[in-house]
């Protein structure tokens, strides 16, 4: 092995990437047919999220050597990255059918099957291989990842404390092991566990964004908010769209009831409005709990730039929205200045109602196309909804607001859905 190849080495795992990929070009000027050396620039390419570059490197190792399973994972990998599964899952079987005894080809078949939410396959392959090496760290964390999904929380909790007796100092083990406890509503210690995460690496979004959900679900109404988004979380994604419609379609049934039998509306209304306080709480809760948050002594410190963003917009909208409320509450029936108590009233229903669109577009990675997007449509929305209130001759455009609004959970949560797909 050439001295360019070690300091390469050496460097990447001091996350050195731009030093580290100087020396693999001055090994390959040395050796320019060495797999080994472009198998170590696709995985320093992966290091540095340069998915797209990655690319040409695996494949350039995987030519030149394609009996070494080495060169068949990491093209591997680099599929994944760049969002090509099947490519991915193609590699995997020939590098196992050069060996079957590679730990880590099972972990990636694991990682693939939990990003296509295919739980079962991602435990199946966690186990096969710990087989092969039963203190693999990343399997084990697999393993109770997979379990959390499957609701087998006691099996997760047992398999992070062992996780943790083979490897006390691993941060993603004490990350995971603070989830099993948020599944348990165990706040505290998942608190304590992912503070320990990020004492061991500040880096580990994993354990901050865990934080962040610990610290909140400790206000009881966010907590409701947070044990939907985990159930909702452990359900396939048609699963997740046939509760979303089905649940809009009873929403949809309780209201001709209501109409048709005036007499239950006892019985209807609350169940109205549970649904909608429900349908609107689940686009608003982050970041409005979030803004809360910013004035956390630990939370604040978890929050990224964005979300501080997202606080921001969030937080200026409840401004507006109580002023105006203050307005249309001590507004004399005649109006000030022009506008009407019924102005007023739709000022308040389009400031309150874009408070979805506006939570919806930061829920997307910041930017990608689904922020876009989404953002268009927060703008567009906007546009329609405030015109009418501005210029009353233009109502007709209100109408088409509320269409927008109505259609937005639909289309914001296809766009979303579809961008977690990708990385």
């Amino acid at each position: 092995m050439s001295q360019h190849l070690d300091r390469a080495q050496l460097l990447m795992e001091q996350r050195r990437l731009p030093e580290a990929e100087k020396e693999l070009a001055q090994a390959l000027q040395e050796n320019p047919e060495s797999g080994s050396v472009f198998r170590l620039l696709a995985l320093c390419k992966i290091m540095g999220q340069n998915y797209p570059a990655a690319l040409a490197p695996a494949q350039k190792a995987l030519a030149l050597d394609p009996d070494d399973p080495s060169n068949h994972y990491i093209l591997a990998v680099v599929y994944f990255y760049n969002n090509q599964s099947d490519q991915a899952k193609s590699l995997i079987r020939s590098g196992l059918n050069l060996n079957p005894y590679m730990p880590n080809m099972f972990e990636l078949a694991g990682e693939i099957a939990m990003h296509e939410d295919r739980w079962e396959e991602a435990l199946f392959n966690a186990e096969k291989g710990l087989e092969i090496d039963p203190e693999d760290t990343e399997l084990v964390n697999l393993r109770a990842r997979a379990l959390l999904k499957l609701n087998r929380t006691a099996e997760a909790e047992a398999t992070m404390n062992y996780a943790l007796y083979t490897d006390p100092h691993n941060s993603m083990s004490h990350a995971n092991q603070g989830w099993v406890a948020v599944n348990q509503n165990n706040f505290e210690q998942a608190i304590a566990s992912f503070k320990e995460a990020l004492r061991l690496n500040p880096q580990n979004n994993h354990a901050r964004a865990g934080l962040k959900e610990a610290i909140k679900a400790k206000n009881p109404l966010y907590r409701g908010i947070l044990n939907y988004f985990l159930w909702m979380g452990k359900m396939q994604s048609g699963k997740q769209w046939w509760f979303i419609i089905g649940l809009y379609f009873l929403y949809r049934i309780v209201i001709s009831l209501n109409k048709n039998y005036p007499a239950l509306s006892f019985l209807f209304v609350p169940l109205i409005v549970l649904y909608v306080l429900f349908a609107f709480s689940t686009w608003i809760g982050q970041p409005v709990s979030n803004f809360f948050l910013r004035f956390h002594p630990l939370g604040k410190h978890a929050l990224s730039s964005d979300e501080n963003r997202a606080a921001n917009w969030v937080g200026a909208q409840l401004l507006a929205l109580l002023c105006i409320a203050i307005l249309y509450w001590i507004a004399p029936e005649a109006g000030w200045l022009g506008w009407s108590k019924d102005r007023l009233f739709f000022a308040l229903l389009v400031v309150g109602t874009m408070l979805i669109p506006v939570s919806g577009s930061f829920m997307a990675p910041v930017g990608s196309n689904a922020r876009k997007q989404l953002a268009w449509y927060a703008i567009i929305l906007a546009v329609f909804g405030f015109i009418p209130v501005l210029f009353p001759a233009a109502f007709v455009l209100l109408g088409v607001y509320g269409l927008g609004i109505f259609a937005y959970a639909f289309v914001a949560n296809y766009i979303l859905h579809r961008a977690a797909r990708r990385f």
